[in-house]
């Protein structure tokens, strides 16, 4: 893609990119590509223009973002473990300038509750820049009704509760020996 596109037409070029995933995954398999919602937007940073995809493959979340057009330059996993409340992440494309992408893919892997499968295509030395990316990622992920706390923990809390309750009145039935 010539670095002279707009912002617009790159935007688009990724929503066709990503139609024809999605197209690809459903002649493979129809089921899995039914639950995926892939959303691709733009955000105007204070130097920069960013790009995003994020993408529920509904046991997993896959995010990119890249500073001024299409870029893919590293990829990391990020799963949460009952063993640790750090998340743990592999690299799975390297690249050497990439110092903040592992970390963000750890914070939203805390954040969703799922695995994250994350790619961070920003200048070494544009932290401000990545902190923006990640508040308005973490914007988008509430948008989508991914995070960890919006309806899961509401559900596992109420299911929960009906097992406490249930445990509760089964303890006060009189036991079979003692009737």
């Amino acid at each position: 893609m010539p670095s002279t596109a707009s912002a617009t037409d790159q935007l688009a070029a990724l929503q066709l990119a990503a139609a024809a995933a999605a197209a690809d995954a459903a002649a493979v398999a129809p089921a899995a590509a039914a639950k995926a919602n892939i959303r691709c937007f733009t955000e105007a940073a204070p130097d920069a223009t960013l790009f995003f995809q994020v993408i529920d493959l509904g046991q997993q979340v896959y995010v990119w973002v890249s500073v001024g057009g299409a870029k893919f330059s590293n990829l990391y996993l990020a799963i949460q473990s009952r063993m640790d409340p750090v998340p743990s992440v592999a690299t799975l494309l390297p690249d050497a300038a990439s110092e903040g992408a592992a970390g963000m893919a750890q914070r939203l892997a805390r954040r969703v509750g799922r695995p994250v499968v994350c790619s961070c295509n920003m200048p070494a030395n544009a932290e401000v820049l990545q902190v923006f990316a990640e508040r308005r990622l973490c914007q988008e992920l509430v948008s989508m009704g991914l995070t960890a706390g919006s309806s899961s923990k509401a559900a596992g809390a109420a299911a929960a509760g009906a097992v406490e309750a249930a445990a509760a009145a089964a303890a006060s039935l009189p036991c079979a020996e003692n009737v």
